[in-house]
């Protein structure tokens, strides 16, 4: 859901060197081809990735398996004489609000962990989470970049109420997605909306 819009530049830098895993979540609402794209985008800036449902517990065993990767790759690198396998995995949780990160959790944890919802907001405080014998998560707060760089980005934002609505307005965030749709001549949205035709005016649709 709008990957490079819910980035977060400043938080790369502040996290420099430590290992990390890109989640992008709701693959399964993702145009396939959209998907295909942002893959090799990601593969081009050495970046390690993961498209996944955090509804579907199989997202979630890929997901576990590729992050003990990436930290025993990093262990061995550090320490090529090789050291003791350590028994207990952490992980931090980062992201925009509203993006799924709790969601995850619960799941990975088979029960209520965290507090969820439809809005921004809803995790106040950080807190650990044991999943299994081996692993803790920390849940954290929605982390947001002290600016947002361009202002398409904070449509897109708004869009998948990542920041609270009254930012940009509701009828302002539906006319950018309108327009995004309308030049996509998306099937999907017409058929939703019971459109004749792609060919109507911005207006026209939104009335």
């Amino acid at each position: 859901r709008a990957p490079l819009a819910s980035g977060n530049r400043y938080l790369n830098e502040s996290i420099s060197g430590k290992s990390r895993l890109i989640l992008l979540n709701k693959v399964n609402l993702a145009d396939p081809s959209m998907v295909t794209k942002w893959g090799a985008w990601f593969k081009s800036q050495n970046e390690p990735h993961l498209f996944m449902n955090c509804l579907e517990k199989s997202s979630v065993k890929m997901l576990l398996n590729l992050a003990r990767k990436i930290i025993e790759d990093k262990r061995r690198a550090n320490n090529p004489e090789g050291i003791k396998p350590k028994t207990r995995y952490r992980f931090m949780i980062i992201g925009l609000p509203n993006t799924g990160k709790s969601t995850f959790i619960n799941l990975l944890a088979g029960r209520h962990a965290t507090k969820t919802a439809d809005k921004p907001g809803q995790t106040r405080m950080q807190i650990w989470v044991n999943v299994g014998d081996d692993l803790e998560l920390l849940d954290t707060p929605g982390v947001m970049p002290p600016e947002i760089d361009k202002d398409e980005h904070k449509f897109w934002l708004s869009a998948i109420n990542a920041i609270p609505e009254d930012v940009i307005g509701v009828e302002a965030s539906a006319i950018f997605l309108v327009k995004y749709f309308l030049g996509l001549g998306s099937k999907e949205f017409l058929l939703r909306y019971k459109l004749e035709s792609s060919g109507l005016s911005v207006d026209e649709t939104m009335e």
